[in-house]
């Protein structure tokens, strides 16, 4: 009967995660960037945006959330800021180093560059501490159209092993217009 129970627990969590992250192809920023995000997200209102951000020093071009604005993938299209593919690692590494300055306590959990469709992407992941829990962040880096493209994945430690996957399933899918 125990075993029964587990089993049956084990599969209603699986098949709510699995529910949870199906994730579907979408075109973002006038079709020019591709890429796959959970079935669940939405785009952010104007409401939410003030409840999960009260002092903004500026706004993204893009937020997409979960319903509990708990996971949230920010896309930030700079085009005020130029940056070719071959300044993507120094980019990168400059980002990095603001981020650590700004949160002295973060930890990095991964950094580097990969090639994603023939895009040269830089990434690091982060845990940052909040008021009230650590954060998980994934910083991904690369130019569109000559100009920095940012994304942001970030949630909460405890929901790491739910996303996981995920997150890198939307980072790889990545596409952008020539």
């Amino acid at each position: 009967m125990k075993r029964l129970f587990k089993t049956g627990l084990a599969l209603l969590v699986s098949a709510l995660t699995f529910g949870q992250n199906d994730i579907e192809k979408v075109f973002l920023l006038d079709n020019k960037l591709e890429i796959l995000v959970p079935k669940s997200f939405h785009k952010m209102t104007e409401e939410e945006y003030k409840e999960k951000y009260p002092n903004p020093k500026r706004k993204a071009s893009l937020i997409m959330t979960d319903k509990n604005l708990e996971v949230n993938l920010v896309i930030d299209y700079l085009q005020q800021y130029p940056l070719t593919n071959e300044q993507v690692e120094e980019f990168k590494n400059m980002q990095l180093a603001a981020i650590q300055k700004l949160h002295p306590e973060s930890k990095l959990l991964d950094n580097g560059l990969k090639d994603i469709n023939g895009k040269k992407i830089g990434f690091f992941k982060v845990m940052t501490q909040a008021i009230d829990q650590k954060v998980f962040n994934y910083f991904v880096f690369t130019d569109l159209e000559d100009k920095v493209l940012l994304l942001t994945f970030n949630c909460a430690e405890k929901l790491i092993p739910t996303w996981d996957k995920t997150i890198d399933k939307m980072v790889t899918s990545l596409k952008l217009s020539k």
